[in-house]
């Protein structure tokens, strides 16, 4: 019985079992620690609002409930005892922020026995923002729980990580990330799924084990515009490729593209080519831009991996100069004029 207790909890989150295992284990023996980093993509939010529920829930059996006074506070954002840090629309989080919220972490909690910070982007606090954050990791009040998420903790100076250990979050399967969109979002997901396959198989690839931006590109409605961009990157590079004079006269022409856009194109030319070269060595590999590692054998058959190397490197050139704001068309240009004449 206790086996089963113990797989349903966390059962919002997908995959991570051994992970949600050890945490339910540590809540449920009072073992948390006082501080953890929370390593990886799109999943990493959710499961830190999933664990303040967890370590705060009032319920019995699985945790969280869900259903307590606990869950439901933190699940609209109004419980006194759980606050989210945000860098908003900042390069990083600066040390005023982080002493604000070292000085309020020693206000004993309102309603619970802990008061948790979630610090979304935690490895863009600043050196002198990490250093203020040492006092209270350092010596912190007994019933703080801080939670700092980052996608790369190596971002993180040394001495803060040696304080919170870090939990690393891999991204979900294939099949996990099509169940929790089937079961988050619904009706939506499911008409996806059944009425356009192959629109439901792209939004699971883009998604890369992603389920925040899954759920992102189905609720807004930008898988369609993602789709068509793969579309048109692979055109694009394709058509580089095979020296079709058709192709420059196409880039030529892209005058009014937003530099943005440009470097989704990029981003997609970049994903082709890394399937295109790999499969060169391998088809047994997993992509990340063509749908079946057979797709990617097809589209680089025609062209010698010496051939897919040099197109990459101009692809990541170009992606360099457009995010140094040269102009976008020019450099578009130039990529595909060196893909066209490479060797």
């Amino acid at each position: 019985m206790a086996d089963q207790t113990a797989r349903a909890d966390f059962a919002s989150v997908p995959g991570n079992d051994e992970l949600k295992r050890r945490l339910a284990r540590s809540i449920r023996e009072n073992t948390l620690g006082h501080a953890y980093v929370l390593e990886g993509s799109g999943i990493i939010l959710p499961f830190a609002k999933e664990i303040a529920k967890a370590a705060l829930c009032l319920g019995s059996g699985p945790i969280p409930c869900g259903e307590c006074d606990a869950c439901r506070k933190i699940d609209a954002g109004t419980h006194p005892d759980v606050t989210f840090i945000s860098r908003g629309d900042r390069a990083s989080i600066g040390v005023d922020t982080i002493r604000s919220v070292r000085a309020e972490a020693y206000i004993i909690p309102s309603e619970a026995e802990r008061k948790i910070y979630v610090i979304e982007d935690a490895d863009t606090m600043t050196a002198e923002a990490q250093n203020a954050f040492l006092l209270t990791l350092e010596e912190p009040p007994e019933y703080v729980l801080y939670l700092l998420l980052c996608r790369n903790s190596d971002n993180l100076l040394e001495t803060v990580r040696s304080r919170a250990p870090s939990l690393r979050c891999r991204p979900c399967t294939p099949d996990e990330l099509g169940e929790y969109v089937l079961r988050t979002i619904g009706a939506k997901a499911r008409t996806l799924r059944d009425r356009d396959p192959d629109a439901w198989e792209e939004l699971i690839l883009i998604s890369d084990g992603d389920p925040a931006l899954a759920a992102s590109l189905l609720e807004s409605g930008a898988l369609t515009k993602k789709i068509e961009t793969k579309r048109q990157a692979l055109s694009l590079l394709l058509g580089a490729l095979s020296r079709d004079d058709d192709t420059v006269v196409t880039v030529s022409g892209m005058k009014k593209l937003r530099r943005d856009d440009a470097l989704e194109l990029i981003t997609c030319m970049r994903g082709a080519l890394r399937d295109m070269l790999i499969s060169k060595k391998t088809n047994a590999a997993g992509t990340c831009f063509f749908p079946s590692a057979d797709d990617a054998v097809n589209a680089a058959q025609s062209y010698p991996a010496r051939r897919l190397a040099v197109a990459l490197d101009a692809v990541s050139e170009c992606g360099a100069l457009i995010e140094r704001n040269a102009a976008v068309t020019t450099s578009l240009l130039s990529m595909t004029i060196k893909i066209r004449n490479s060797q």
